[in-house]
């Protein structure tokens, strides 16, 4: 939604707006394949609908200050359930990469995608 991310509010908080159900001054993203979108992430945004038969792929690059809390965008992480539980349903939209598809990236690309792969090691043994 254009302008939102001056917004003293946000579509999570204390908001009228119904979750799911459209904005009348919202717009849509449209690409082609391998298009980019750059936007403020405190615009007020939500994933469009996959049309298609085929999987859709996103990575995600964000910044955020060293004292901005990302755990509520983490599957697993308390603040995530929580989260999860108090909306009433779990976002599976950001879910890891099994080891085999991980695998099966380009070996250019896996570095990209090394850090959402179930069962990393994370810490030296």
């Amino acid at each position: 939604m254009p302008g939102s991310h001056k917004a003293s509010n946000n579509p999570t908080g204390d908001s009228s707006l119904v979750p799911g159900t459209t904005h009348p001054s919202e717009i849509q993203a449209e690409g082609t394949p391998g298009s980019v979108l750059l936007f403020d992430s405190r615009t007020w945004h939500i994933n469009g609908h996959n049309n298609s038969d085929e999987t859709r792929m996103a990575i995600i690059a964000r910044y955020a200050a060293w004292w901005f809390n990302l755990n509520p965008i983490v599957p697993g992480l308390s603040d995530f359930e929580r989260d999860a539980a108090n909306r009433g349903f779990r976002p599976d939209d950001v879910v890891p990469l099994t080891p085999e598809q991980y695998e099966a990236l380009p070996e250019r690309t896996r570095p990209l995608f090394h850090h959402i792969v179930i069962g990393q090691q994370v810490l030296p043994s």
